[in-house]
């Protein structure tokens, strides 16, 4: 899938490739590439329903002064400082999927193909 790209293009896959919370003081947000493999050239399985814990996206600062981040968020934390254990990785893909492929029989059954 790297065929002709750069080396600086594929430095620090691991990192993009990681299934982890990115943090940013307040903020946390899932990163899950492990949903979209076909970007990374890898086949896809049918994903999981994963939870995006709504409750993160209700924080905001107001009132906040004294929250310890740190603390409120160290699970999130732990969870990056273990990042290089949980890499997405699947079979290399060459070439289109097919119509039958599992895949995209999941994926046609949930997409709406024509708007009116």
């Amino acid at each position: 899938m790297n065929v002709g790209l750069h080396d600086y293009c594929t430095v620090g896959k691991d990192i993009w490739c990681t299934i982890s919370p990115l943090i940013s003081f307040h903020i946390v947000e899932w990163h899950r590439p492990n949903r979209v493999l076909r970007q990374f050239g890898f086949r896809q399985g049918i994903p999981q329903p994963c939870d995006n814990e709504l409750i993160l996206h209700k924080c905001d600062l107001r009132g906040r002064h004294d929250v310890d981040w740190t603390t409120r968020h160290g699970d999130y934390i732990r969870c990056w400082s273990s990042r290089c254990e949980h890499i997405a990785r699947g079979e290399m893909v060459i070439g289109p999927l097919r119509y039958h492929d599992p895949y995209m029989v999941w994926y046609h059954s949930i997409t709406i193909q024509f708007l009116t």
